[in-house]
């Protein structure tokens, strides 16, 4: 199962770019970039296309999982789940999209809602 769990998350992160920035990153570039003679203006320029790179990845990431909730209830359902993976024609059986939906579904409620579908997907890419 985790082989098809595997398959599944690799295919929602190839819509989605690798960049992670927060304000510690932005200082670590700017400390790395300043020594080397960058001026202020190139390591802004640098920073802004990092952010731009960012916001693609959270657009791109909503994009993904509305392309698995059909019925636009906010959550995606095994039954979802298990249409994504036929549309794309996706080597998971029918009897592992359970333990998917298991280790997406934190709160055990039968579905998962974008903010478990983003953790899942941030865990994944961190391990990736």
């Amino acid at each position: 199962a985790c082989t098809h769990a595997c398959t599944f998350y690799s295919f929602c992160s190839r819509f989605i770019s690798r960049f992670l920035v927060c304000p510690r990153t932005v200082e670590a570039i700017k400390s790395e970039l300043a020594p080397v003679g960058a001026s202020a203006e190139e390591i802004d320029k640098y920073v802004a296309s990092i952010k731009m790179a960012v916001d693609t990845k959270y657009k791109l990431l909503q994009k993904a999982f509305l392309a698995a909730d059909k019925d636009r209830s906010n959550c995606i359902s095994e039954a979802e789940l298990m249409q994504v993976c036929k549309n794309f024609a996706l080597p998971i059986p029918a009897e592992h999209i359970k333990d998917i939906m298991d280790h997406m579904d934190h709160n055990s409620d039968g579905k998962v809602s974008y903010k478990e579908f983003c953790k899942v997907m941030h865990d994944y890419e961190l391990e990736h």
